[in-house]
């Protein structure tokens, strides 16, 4: 990092540093550091690839439960979108 007092001392400024302009002549590390490291934090959490796996659908007796989110699976295998929705309205049919 380059501390420079004016924009074209920065602009004469080549390389690999990062350049700050200083107005005055005192600076707080303080900000410095609070603005860096807030640059540093990533805008989407992620994780490593393989840590976070979906959870088991195998009922003891060998056969196939339902996903945990309970959205079962079609013929082909695919899990439909709504049949989440669908099994929210027969449990509010079956309320009223």
């Amino acid at each position: 990092m380059a501390l420079v007092r004016t924009e074209r001392a920065a602009s004469e400024l080549v390389g690999e540093y990062e350049v700050l302009v200083v107005e005055d002549d005192s600076m707080r590390p303080l900000d410095l550091i609070e603005d860096e490291l807030l640059l540093a934090i990533p805008i989407v959490p992620r994780h490593a690839p393989g840590a976070c796996l979906p959870p088991e659908t195998t009922v003891e007796d060998g056969g196939l439960a339902a996903p945990a989110d309970g959205v079962p699976e079609t013929e082909t295998g695919a899990r439909h979108p709504f049949a989440v929705l669908a099994a929210l309205r027969r449990e509010s049919d079956t309320l009223n």
